[in-house]
């Protein structure tokens, strides 16, 4: 896994209210026989408008339990990147042609393993 995908918004955990979407999602489309997620997710906007606080509160606690996990794995994930980042050899010569070598050599060693 590289820094750059860790770093994205795709793995971020679900919100509260995207917490109970998916939950309510299949239940709203079959009750309303939508076929667009777009008019679910309007309709779970709706009921979850009308929910009592201690609902909502549910899944917001919920929401940072994941957010909670998801900040600790992704904080193991930079790490593990970083200590393997420190085992990539520097350049042990100033010359532009010998870096370029011993990157090229490196590169191939790394193909080969």
């Amino acid at each position: 896994m590289s820094l750059k995908k860790i770093q994205t918004k795709e793995n971020l955990p679900l919100n509260g209210f995207f917490l109970y979407k998916k939950q309510h999602y299949q239940k709203i489309k079959e009750e309303f026989n939508l076929s667009k997620s777009n008019q679910v997710t309007a309709i779970a906007a709706k009921r979850w408008a009308l929910e009592p606080k201690s609902v909502k509160d549910q899944y917001r606690v919920k929401a940072k339990e994941q957010f909670k996990i998801y900040k600790q794995t992704r904080q193991t994930e930079v790490q593990k990147l970083t200590d393997l980042s420190k085992l990539i050899p520097e350049p042990l010569h100033e010359d532009k042609d010998f870096i370029r070598l011993e990157q090229e050599l490196f590169s191939e060693m790394h193909l080969i393993l």
